[in-house]
């Protein structure tokens, strides 16, 4: 969402038949998004440069990362009030298993890139419970 003629205290919003992303512009160069996704979809399969935080307002999420140091994915479980931080250059992955509310900003400059194993995922449109188990690992230890 290209937020370059949005005017501080201003917000824009992306739907789609996952839910809805607000991306407010709080200042110059400062962001939050606020996310709403349905149970049974993912968002993300990127990584970026800087850190990324989230609190989860409702609902519960299935996070799965790529740790940078050894390839091995990461997969953990958060609920409402929940504090995420994920490291940057960490590819990552939300898997909603609730209707999730989600605040989201960064550390610095936000620019993306996408982590294909985890965005064809997500491009697909494949159901949770296809990829259930499933150990996305660069390097299995």
């Amino acid at each position: 969402m290209d937020m370059a003629n949005v005017a501080e205290g201003e917000a824009t919003a992306y739907r789609d038949g996952r839910g809805a992303i607000y991306k407010f512009k709080l200042g110059e160069g400062v962001f939050v998004n606020m996310y709403f996704t349905r149970a049974g979809y993912r968002r993300s399969g990127d990584l970026h440069d800087c850190n990324q935080y989230d609190v989860v307002l409702r609902g519960r999420t299935r996070l799965r990362m790529i740790d940078p140091h050894t390839g091995s994915e990461v997969v953990k479980e958060y609920g409402a009030n929940d504090f995420i931080v994920i490291p940057a250059r960490t590819p990552h992955m939300f898997e909603f298993l609730e209707d999730n509310y989600l605040l989201e900003w960064w550390d610095d400059d936000f620019k993306a890139w996408y982590y294909k194993p985890y965005r064809s995922v997500i491009e697909a449109g494949l159901a949770l419970a296809e990829t259930e188990g499933r150990d996305f690992s660069i390097s299995k230890p």
